[in-house]
């Protein structure tokens, strides 16, 4: 295996955090040009690091894990067949009402679309699993997202605090007095701001539990805890506070959960290894201490948003009805994917027109994924991240050193899926190359250990 340490190394890895943030800062790639370009973009520097540098890693990684690449092959190749009438259940009726071929998709462009995006996602997930194959890289790789994140979260808050309500100098077209960061919408920043905070607490619990050398004295070994807490610390204050400046209700919620369940899993897990639990605790104190600090100094708005969680519930509820009756009508073939807003458009009635006219996804994953794909390619999409899931499960008992890292990463994955239970920001291009790059490094790291460079 070519080593690490090297120029082309480091840009390979350094691109790839790159990518995700330069993402981010454009308003998540979430406009058709945007999402292709940077789709593009991953293809790109995929293709230059498999070739130039991670062919052995990545060839490595498929091999052992041949399920998950059958289970995305089936996937493009099913999704490719909805651009025909072909595919699962047959063509849309809509088409006999069209002069051209018919196909199972009521979209044909934008479902293209939706499949190179599904590309990108595989190709920086595998890109992920690759350079996780050697430890070290992996942890230059935390430690670059950490720098990121910091500067990035920093970044949010101060531009909030100068000029709310604003994004690059333009008003917001949505919540004014929240902080939406460089997003469109404010509960997507508070997604992202809630797997900012679950990183960079386990990036300081990890700095916390650091022991020095052996031979090291306690001032040595105080000083390398404190030197290596000072990032995460600053990154976990500042994405905290910008979550509770979102002040979105299940976004706040799901991530307060996520942090303490990151915690208290340390905590068991310390307690098995007969290690002393002082550390832990202390880390689950001042957690809930940073915690409350920052909820009664900037949260008082999203205490204010929970006094109309029911009339906001009942409008996701009117979505959800609609969405689902969709998708109901058509089962097993969906609509296709990625044709969300023309389905919404078929959907909307005079009872519901007031909620759907001006959304952009179903604020639901599960069934936006059922409408758009169908039973069967759904099933197909949520079995695959199952089984992401649980070989990074696993993998928690099998890398000693690494085993934070990997909680941290499936603490993320329940963030996203929990919040995305009521909203969208796995549809947002940026975040969901995000979440994918983590669970490529979380699948590369939790995968049997081959390699002389990689280490427990």
């Amino acid at each position: 295996m070519r080593e690490f340490w090297t120029i082309r190394g480091w840009g390979f890895v350094a691109g790839a955090c790159v990518l995700v943030f330069a993402g981010h800062m454009f308003y998540g790639a979430n406009t058709n040009a945007l999402s292709m370009l940077f789709s593009s973009s991953a293809y790109i520097l995929c293709a230059f690091a498999f070739a130039l540098t991670f062919r052995a890693e990545s060839a490595e990684f498929l091999h052992h894990h041949r399920s998950l690449g059958l289970l995305f092959l089936f996937i493009i190749v099913a999704g490719f067949l909805q651009l025909t009438p072909y595919g699962i259940g047959g063509p849309h009726p809509l088409w006999m009402n069209v002069d051209g071929p018919a196909a199972v998709t009521v979209d044909r462009d934008a479902t293209i679309r939706a499949l190179l995006q599904f590309g990108g996602l595989g190709s920086v997930f595998l890109f992920g699993a690759a350079l996780a194959n050697d430890t070290r890289r992996a942890r230059f790789v935390f430690s670059l997202l950490m720098v990121a994140i910091a500067v990035y979260s920093v970044w949010a808050f101060t531009t909030f605090m100068l000029a709310p309500g604003t994004i690059y100098g333009t008003v917001q077209p949505f919540f004014h007095s929240r902080l939406a960061a460089s997003f469109l919408s404010a509960n997507s920043a508070a997604t992202l701001f809630g797997t900012f905070s679950v990183l960079a607490a386990a990036e300081f619990v990890q700095a916390i539990k650091y022991r020095g050398q052996q031979a090291g004295s306690r001032a040595t070994v105080i000083e390398g805890k404190l030197r290596r807490a000072v990032l995460p610390g600053l990154a976990l204050v500042f994405t905290m506070t910008c979550l509770a400046l979102t002040a979105s209700r299940a976004g706040i919620a799901v991530s307060t959960a996520a942090l303490f369940i990151l915690v208290g899993w340390e905590l068991l897990a310390t307690n098995r290894q007969r290690i002393s639990w002082r550390v832990p605790a202390s880390v689950f104190m001042i957690f809930a201490g940073v915690l409350i600090a920052i909820t009664i100094l900037s949260g008082e708005l999203a205490i204010d948003r929970y006094g109309s969680l029911a009339s906001n519930f009942i409008g996701r509820i009117d979505i959800f009805e609609a969405h689902w009756a969709a998708f109901l009508a058509a089962p097993w073939s969906g609509y296709g994917l990625g044709t969300f807003a023309t389905v919404n458009q078929l959907v909307q009635v005079s009872e519901n027109w007031q909620e759907l006219n001006f959304i952009g996804a179903v604020h639901n994953v599960f069934i936006q994924a059922l409408e758009e794909a169908g039973v069967v390619i759904g099933t197909a999409i949520f079995t695959l991240v199952g089984l992401i899931l649980f070989k990074i499960f696993r993998g928690v008992g099998r890398r000693r050193r690494m085993a934070l890292r990997l909680r941290a990463i499936l603490v993320v994955s329940f963030i996203f899926i929990g919040h995305g239970i009521t909203d969208f920001a796995l549809e947002v291009p940026s975040i969901a190359l995000y979440w994918s790059l983590l669970l490529g490094i979380g699948a590369g790291l939790a995968a049997p250990r081959a390699s002389k460079h990689a280490g427990r």
